[in-house]
């Protein structure tokens, strides 16, 4: 499995990493896990950026992890606010920005998405595929975030996946690595750098 590592904190100035993709892929609750990998193991200072505003409740569990951890959590539905609320978080070590789900047949919402990754300033943007998608629905799915600009992509419920010899027929197409794969939802659970040898094995 071609894997790109996990992320790296940057020397200078606050790191600012997105996660986009479909609605249900597990967006939410990655960024939940990673804050918690870098505000609590790791002891970093961890902002949140909210774009998920169209899923009703969707706040709700980004604001439960800044309250239970003292994480910073903005929302922030337009380039404009996405480029002001990152310069407020300069202070930071990681800024985790939650994008609300974009079907891969909205060319004019993932258009719009890209707009604002450019204006939070994203130096990082990993796409989210579930791993119990079909192989034709991941690759299609990779095809038409492109315009997002994604430069690693995360595999969520590998708990639930029956087939992973699709991930690895879908994976093997992608010119960007694996970063990371997720479990379940259980936050005590962290997430996973992707490791080649071990997806191997699975397959």
């Amino acid at each position: 499995f071609p894997t790109a590592g996990p992320l790296l904190l940057r020397e200078e100035g606050p790191t600012v990493v997105a996660l986009v993709g479909p609605s249900g892929v597990g967006k939410s609750t990655s960024v939940v896990k990673l804050a918690i990998q870098f505000a609590v193991r790791a002891r970093k200072s961890v902002a949140v950026i909210n774009e998920d505003l169209r899923r009703p409740g969707a706040d709700g569990q980004i604001n439960n992890l800044g309250r239970l951890f003292g994480i910073s959590v903005t929302t922030a539905s337009e380039p404009g606010e996405g480029a002001d609320v990152g310069r407020s978080m300069a202070n930071q070590d990681l800024i985790l920005v939650d994008t609300g789900g974009r079907s891969p047949r909205d060319p004019g919402g993932i258009d719009g998405l890209a707009s604002f990754l450019e204006a939070a300033g994203a130096h990082e943007t990993h796409l989210l595929l579930s791993s119990v998608s079909s192989e034709k629905m991941m690759r299609e799915t990779v095809s038409r975030y492109r315009p997002a600009g994604f430069d690693r992509i995360i595999m969520t419920k590998l708990d639930e996946c029956v087939s992973y010899g699709a991930l690895l027929n879908a994976a093997a197409g992608f010119s960007e690595g694996l970063s990371y794969v997720t479990t379940g939802p259980d936050y005590t659970k962290p997430i996973q750098p992707a490791d080649g040898e071990w997806l191997a094995d699975l397959v």
